[in-house]
């Protein structure tokens, strides 16, 4: 990270936009509301090597900001959408697709489109305050809500069971077993939450974020295009 801005710096780069993560958002000073830019994550107390990476990097930049380098931060929240290569959240969305969510748990997730964090992108490249953070984020949804949406986009039942939390973080140890890319964030399941976007929306005049069924839908297809789901949903 110090080196790419060092190089940004010696290049005299105009403006830099440093992409961090939803986790760098810590939990609400009060209680009830969604987090926000003011909110800051609070090392060492999720337990997760990518927490702690994400804090570290998005703290060097903000560094930098302070000390003269253009630098505007954004947090995507979880990204889901077409062009996911890997995949790695539309991993939900192909099990989902292929019927394997049976269950849901409870909490709260904020989701965006990745095609409105692209805009979000280029909006704070033109209008973001150097040094500032802005929260990208399209929805904030319950996870019934989410597990419910990916399945009706594929032509499926949603799933009807409740499962208890500690059966994810199991399904999450068995998934960073074999290589999930998913399944360090799942471990942290606990710590996800609503986030207030209001800061971006206003500041960085961005358009109303793509509904979440149009998300799943587009995704599915741009999965069935390069043979990743053979469904028709």
């Amino acid at each position: 990270m110090r080196n790419v801005l060092g190089a940004a710096e010696a290049a005299r780069v105009e403006r830099i936009v440093y992409t961090s993560s939803l986790t760098t958002v810590g939990k609400p000073a009060e209680r009830g509301g969604p987090a926000d830019e003011e909110d800051l994550y609070l090392p060492g107390s999720v337990g997760s090597p990518y927490y702690e990476v994400k804090w570290a990097m998005e703290m060097e930049a903000l560094r930098c900001a302070a000390q003269g380098l253009p630098v505007v931060v954004v947090m995507p929240s979880a990204v889901f959408g077409p062009g996911d290569v890997k995949p790695t959240t539309g991993e939900v969305l192909l099990w989902a697709a292929k019927g394997g969510l049976p269950g849901y748990v409870e909490g709260a997730i904020s989701v965006v489109d990745g095609r409105d964090v692209a805009e979000g992108e280029i909006a704070a490249a033109e209008r973001g305050e150097v040094g500032r953070r802005y929260i990208l984020s399209g929805h904030d949804l319950t996870f019934k809500e989410l597990l419910s949406t990916a399945p009706r986009a594929a032509g499926r039942e949603p799933p009807r069971l409740k499962w208890p939390s500690w059966l994810i973080r199991s399904v999450a140890g068995i998934g960073s077993f074999l290589g999930s890319p998913t399944a360090q964030h799942l471990a942290a399941i606990q710590d996800w939450q609503p986030l207030d976007s209001s800061r971006a929306r206003e500041e960085l005049v961005l358009d109303d974020p793509i509904p979440f069924d149009q998300t799943c839908r587009d995704a599915l297809a741009w999965f069935r295009e390069r043979g990743m789901w053979e469904g028709t949903g």
